[in-house]
Order: C-alpha cells, then sequence, then structure tokens
C-alpha cells in the first residue's frame, strides 16, 4: 500500500522513512515523507512540496499524519485556529487526491500530558468532522508512554527510538489491517 506520511518535524519525516521499511517491506511505490506544520504560515511552504510527493493516480492513497507534539511543547494556539490549520491541510490532500484516507495520530511527548490530552479531543474532533476521509491512527499517549514514560520508545521523551520505530510499525500495520 503505497502512502504518504506527514509529520510536523523533519526528524519524523525521517522515521517514517525508516519506519516504511518495516511497514513495507517491498512496497509497490516508494513511501514519501513531507515535513508540514499546522500553523498556516508554514502550511502553503510546506505543502508546495506536495505535487513532488504525490502518490501516482490508480493507487490508493493513503496518509499517515502525525501533527501536534511540536504545538504541545508550547502554549497552545486557540483551539479553532489550530483545528482550521489542520482542516487546511487536510483539504489539501483531499483536492489533490479526492480518494484519500487520511490516518491521524494522536501525539505524545514527555511532560506535555495535558497539551497533548487537549490534541487528542481536538484530533477526534477532525475525524467526526471528515467521517468519509479522516480516520483514527495510533494514540502515542498509551503505547509510546508506555510504563516508563517513554524511555524505551523515544531517545529523548519525544522522538523514537530504534525500538519505537519497530513498534509505531507494528502501530501502523494492525491500524491500516495487516
Amino acid at each position: 500500500m503505497p502512502f504518504i506520511a506527514i509529520a510536523n518535524a523533519s526528524a519524523y519525516a525521517a522515521e517514517f522513512g525508516l519506519i516504511a521499511r518495516e511497514l513495507l517491506p517491498r512496497p509497490p511505490a516508494p513511501p514519501s515523507a513531507i515535513t508540514v506544520a499546522t500553523r498556516k504560515s508554514s502550511i502553503n511552504a510546506d505543502l508546495a512540496n506536495f505535487d513532488s510527493v504525490k502518490i501516482s493516480e490508480g493507487l490508493e492513497n493513503v496518509v499517515l499524519c502525525n501533527l501536534g507534539v511540536q504545538e504541545a511543547a508550547l502554549p497552545l494556539p486557540l483551539e479553532a485556529t489550530w483545528k482550521e490549520n489542520y482542516q487546511y491541510i487536510i483539504d489539501a490532500f483531499v483536492a489533490a487526491m479526492p480518494n484519500v484516507k487520511i490516518y491521524l495520530v494522536k501525539p505524545w511527548g514527555r511532560e506535555l500530558e495535558t497539551n497533548v490530552n487537549t490534541l487528542a479531543g481536538w484530533i477526534d474532533d477532525l475525524i467526526a468532522a471528515n467521517p468519509a476521509t479522516c480516520f483514527a491512527g495510533h494514540d502515542e499517549r498509551s503505547w509510546v508512554k508506555g510504563v516508563d514514560d517513554g524511555a524505551t520508545m523515544t531517545y529523548d521523551g519525544l522522538h523514537y527510538s530504534a525500538a519505537g520505530m519497530v513498534e509505531c510499525a507494528a502501530q501502523w500495520k494492525t491500524i491500516l489491517g495487516y
């Protein structure tokens, strides 16, 4: 299953490439990773790269979307603003690929519990508002945090460790049905 992975940090985009090898040992088309932000000031520039990574027509179009943890590390923007910006990203993918399936991750980061829980609710709202397009991805608040506050699954409380990348691929395999 070819897919596009988007994240709001270059480290995550690089991690998706490694995860893709675990997730799709012999992908029919190479997965693409682009970095985007959930701030409108950055989105247009980030999405300008989209045409160069768009999946070929005729293939199933899947977007694995891991956004929000960067905002969780800062004072959160207004709920309406954050949702509007994320919806802008969703709409851009739908415009480019009308049959796209977008899976939204609920992020986690060490010492960011309150903000990531808030974002999880906002992500649920986006999924509910886009039932034909958006679906629940994995929830990092459970598997990344684990019982050791992310020590196994991250190398810094935020970015996946080698074990975290393997587990992330396992999470995606379950969600995507294989």
